[in-house]
């Protein structure tokens, strides 16, 4: 038998078992003979078209007109590693994605390429795809192994061409120079997924890559369970966006530059895609379509990020605590990266990804050693690095990173090729586990149109009911809420179901295709939950998501862990707050504007900053009315090192939030005190004050320069002589008796007590905490602001008769500092009426608030201390914190 049918005998007959016969093979005239390959995207199907194209090795001159296909046109030069005209054509024989060619395919040049184009294999849902693909790969006959074209051959292509011709200039390409672009190419190309391509082991090129081994080798390679992760994760992409073949056309052009994925969308949806991508079901089908039981879905797992970006790594390089809960100080190490004698020499480091959540250093063979070391440190000695951890908040993550020295040396300020290598997260697995599954269940959820998600709607529901409410969605959305019959706890946050808290987002059309969860933080972590919860282990997160337009948004719930309910889930369900009272506790910052002698073009104006703690009770929300018909009459609210606060309803038609009635825990006289003046329920009266005021700063003429506290006056409110920054002496009411922003911490537990039809006995009782820190006034200025313009301030002026009122203000920034809404209000002795408030479109830097008769100034006049006119912005947050701009006239400042 000739010795090439001898190969290629020997090669479909899998000569050798446990070997890994090359289908290329080298003739004693230096010429190439291609023996048979593979096509996979997953696997293309018998009948698909296979053609192999020589490439010539440099540019080549080409006259004017002396070709058909350029006839009359001026001479030009055309790049090296084009079709040179020389070529064969086969078909794919099987439906496992084999070539080979019916005779000998003997190639004089070393460089070819092989297009494939076809139906094929669609991982996801195990049958055969309904578009066809294209797919091309590049090889080195010389040195490569196999010629098999698959997904990752065809994204690095247009990088390797670029990176060859630029080396080569206008010389030939020699096979070095093409293999060294090549594995810079398949690098980048890796990176873009978060993977390293050391992770290849001792697969060389994307084009020995066979994802079929996968069902028979005892051993899978890596590299094999790479391409099937990374094709099915593709196929997700092109699902949810444009095909299959849009996202491999948009990566291979976008790559081709610059080695990077510059573009946000596409970015975008390579992350949302790894939260989604369900390779446990990719496994099945595949095992179903080879007959296997060896394809692994958490084996292809580990080389996505299963956080869709939140953590920023492929699951194989992430590490998680063992606690739930840890003590500050627990130092917890990681387990050894090690950088080979023979390795290319690069630089080394730890990082955190938030200075407060903790530290992290590198070790070398368990000592602490600086940053910036290069390692290895000489051709015979390996360096086994680690991480040692400490961390003090939940939400950190260290990092072991590497990147490149600069002149030799490793410098902190400048790291060229940065890449991070291994993550060590302080959560559990299982935590782990349920974050991953979060993102993926939202990204799923919110991929659909609201018509295919939201299913059915309950409008008849009273807002003391909660409101209306979405009573049936689509299957991939149940997993967002705990339910009592897989958990035997149906979801409820401050009184509302899931349907009636996630309401407005499962109606929102701008959640909708790219839509993703983009961080969640753990805010706290407990070992046990406390009543009205069950006694399980509870998480309280903030989630974070962008919609289709990248708008940011956020929502902050609990969950909680019942043990054996899903593994997918690490056992953890979000189950809301359980508490059945729409009571929300904020840290509240406002900045104050005011303006002295309106009448005038150009007012003084003096700026400063007020801190508060914001008790925002839903007056007319669930939970308002108590079992037996009667009506919430009172809350209060208390903690260690604070005055005991009691809320009542408000008596204004229209106001959302109850009325602060007293400072001193007096709940059986609340009803006759509100916003710190003792008047009848009926009025007049102030309303709208749920703010309990804490500090503030000394009023200043604008100035980017740190606020200073302000020092009550030795005459301000209960002050008999001077006092210090850290008195308020009672400016007010709603004011606190001392500055104790000290003590509203994030840990610092608040007793809510719920009184109903004047009763003194509270019907229900509850702890809350404050979900973001409480406001350093000192650092205010730095939190970002919005200002009206100054048309906007002119305008807004008192007049009599004003009935409409134009706001515009700059300094907007997206998904940073946005305005919610604006209210304009009247305040004069014993009253304050204020407009409802008017939302602002998200983008928009202006609004039109309209005064009702009653906010109508009769006559105009200079500051009196009788008539005050403001106007109220507020701001977006996504922290769990309230902001606001207040710009006052007829003031003094």
């Amino acid at each position: 038998m000739p010795g090439s049918a001898l190969a290629l005998a020997c090669l479909l007959a899998a000569c050798g078992a446990g070997e890994d016969p090359a289908s290329v093979q080298e003739n004693p005239d230096g010429s190439f003979q291609v023996l048979a390959g593979q096509a996979e995207k997953g696997p293309l199907l018998r009948g698909s078209s296979v053609t192999i194209n020589t490439l010539t090795t440099a540019p080549v001159s080409v006259a004017a007109g002396t070709t058909p296909l350029l006839p009359g046109t001026v001479a030009t030069v055309l790049p090296a590693l084009v079709p040179s005209g020389a070529s064969f054509s086969m078909e794919v024989k099987d439906d496992h994605g084999s070539f080979a060619p019916q005779s000998a395919a003997i190639f004089q040049s070393n460089f070819i390429e092989t297009t494939v184009q076809g139906y094929y294999l669609n991982e996801l849902t195990g049958r055969r795809a309904e578009d066809q693909i294209a797919l091309r790969g590049l090889s080195n006959l010389k040195s490569d192994k196999a010629i098999n074209v698959n997904l990752l051959t065809d994204l690095s292509k247009e990088r390797t061409l670029k990176l060859a011709r630029t080396a080569a200039g206008s010389a030939a390409v020699t096979s070095a120079v093409f293999d060294s672009a090549r594995r810079q190419a398949q690098s980048e190309t890796l990176r873009a997924f978060g993977i390293d391509a050391s992770e290849l082991g001792s697969v060389a090129a994307f084009g020995e890559m066979d994802l079929k081994r996968l069902g028979s080798d005892a051993t899978a390679r890596p590299a094999d369970q790479i391409l099937l992760a990374l094709s099915a994760l593709a196929m997700q992409v092109g699902q949810d966006g444009g095909g299959v073949s849009d996202f491999v056309n948009r990566f291979e052009a976008d790559l081709a530059d610059n080695g990077v994925i510059d573009g946000a969308a596409l970015k975008a949806q390579i992350l949302q895609a790894s939260a989604t991508v369900d390779l446990t079901r990719v496994a099945a089908n595949m095992n179903a379509y080879y007959g296997s039981s060896l394809f692994n879905g958490d084996a292809l797992a580990q080389w996505v990020d299963r956080s869709g970006g939140v953590i920023g790594l492929i699951g194989k390089n992430v590490q998680f605590t063992p606690d739930l809960t840890f003590s500050p100080g627990t130092v917890y190490t990681s387990r050894t990266l090690t950088v080979a004698a023979a390795a290319v020499p690069a630089c080394y480091g730890a990082e955190v990804n938030d200075a407060r959540y903790g530290t992290a250093q590198l070790l070398n063979n368990g000592a602490v050693v600086a940053n910036g070391q290069k390692y290895p440190l000489n051709t015979t000695t390996a360096a086994p690095l680690a991480l040692r951890f400490t961390p003090s908040d939940p939400n950190a993550v260290a990092y072991l990173v590497r990147w490149d020295a600069v002149s030799g040396s490793c410098s902190l300020t400048s790291q060229p090729n940065k890449v991070r290598l291994q993550a060590y997260a302080a959560v559990t697995p299982d935590v782990a586990r349920f974050l991953n599954k979060l993102s993926a269940d939202f990204a799923k959820c919110f991929a659909l149109p609201v018509t295919s998600r939201v299913l059915s709607v309950d409008n008849s529901l009273p807002m003391t009911a909660g409101g209306p409410q979405v009573t049936s969605v689509a299957p991939v959305c149940e997993p967002l809420a705990s339910r009592k019959d897989v958990t035997g706890v149906d979801f409820l946050q401050n009184g509302y179901s899931a349907g009636q808290y996630y309401h407005a987002m499962l109606h929102d059309g701008s959640l909708t295709k790219s839509a993703r969860i983009t961080q969640v933080s753990v805010l706290r972590t407990r070992a046990a939950g406390v009543a009205p919860m069950t006694a399980n282990p509870t998480l309280v997160v903030n989630v974070k998501y962008v919609d289709r337009y990248n708008r940011l948004g956020n929502f902050v719930s609990v969950a909680q862990r019942f043990s054996g309910t899903s593994a997918e889930s690490g056992d953890w369900w979000i189950t809301g707050n359980q508490q059945p009272v729409d009571v929300n506790l904020v840290p509240f910052l406002r900045k104050f504007t005011s303006l002295a002698n309106y009448t005038t073009a150009t007012p003084t104006i003096k700026e400063h900053f007020r801190s508060a703690l914001g008790v925002f009770i839903t007056a007319g929300g669930p939970g308002s009315r108590a079992a037996d018909g009667t009506a919430i009459s009172a809350v209060r609210v208390s903690a260690d090192g604070m005055q005991s606060l009691v809320y009542v309803p408000p008596v204004q038609a229209g106001q959302t939030w109850m009325d602060l009635s007293n400072t001193g825990g007096d709940v059986a006289g609340a009803a006759g005190r509100r916003c710190g003046a003792t008047v009848g329920v009926n009025g007049p009266v102030s309303t709208n004050c749920p703010i309990f005021w804490v500090a503030r700063t000394t009023p200043v003429l604008p100035s980017a320069a740190a606020p200073v506290l302000r020092t009550p006056g030795s005459t301000e409110g209960s002050c008999a002589t001077a006092a210090s920054v850290t008195q308020t002496c009672a400016w007010g009411g709603t004011w606190s008796a001392q500055n104790i922003s000290s003590t509203l911490t994030m840990s610092l537990p608040f007793k809510v007590e719920i009184f109903y039809g004047g009763r003194t006995t509270p019907t229900h009782t509850y702890t809350k905490y404050l979900n973001s820190p409480f406001p350093d006034l000192t650092r205010a200025h730095l939190a970002g602001w919005v200002a009206l313009d100054s048309a906007s301030l002119v305008a807004a002026r008192p007049l009599a008769g004003q009935t409409e009122v134009n706001l515009a203000w700059t300094g907007q920034v997206a998904n940073s500092v946005e305005v919610k809404s604006a209210t304009v209000s009247l305040n004069t002795p014993g009253a304050s009426i204020a407009t409802p408030d008017e939302a602002v479109l998200r983008g928009s830097t202006s609004v039109l608030v309209a005064p009702g008769a009653e906010l109508q100034y009769s006559t105009p006049t200079s500051y009196t201390g009788t008539n005050q006119r403001a106007l109220l912005l507020n701001l977006r947050t996504w922290d769990g914190s309230s902001r606001s701009v207040w710009t006052s006239y007829d003031t003094a400042n």
